[in-house]
């Protein structure tokens, strides 16, 4: 779900009903995963490994140790080996990117 935020710009608000909030116009990563302790250092973790910046950052949960999603705008585009990276882990049930421009 999103929403028009003047100028031509949109910003998605809802993604299978978690909040979010993203404009498309940044590379983003859009994580599902189990609400457990860690995850968001993991995914901080493999980014700055590969020398990627957060410049924005949502997390949303339906209940505690439920399931979770995080959308992160990042300033770097994403190496295709990243995807592989995060699903590695047995929390992170879906890894998705996301650039509009």
């Amino acid at each position: 779900m999103g929403t028009s935020i003047g100028g031509g710009n949109i910003e998605v608000v809802n993604i299978d009903g978690f909040k979010v909030k993203m404009t498309g116009n940044y590379p983003t990563l859009v994580i599902r995963n189990d609400d457990a302790p860690g995850m968001i250092a993991i995914v901080a973790r493999l980014l700055q490994q590969h020398g990627i910046n957060i410049s924005a950052m949502t997390v949303d949960r339906k209940s505690r140790s439920g399931e979770a999603m995080m959308a992160l705008e990042t300033d770097e585009d994403f190496p295709p080996d990243l995807k592989d990276e995060l699903a590695a882990y047995p929390e992170i049930h879906s890894v998705g990117f996301v650039h509009i421009t």
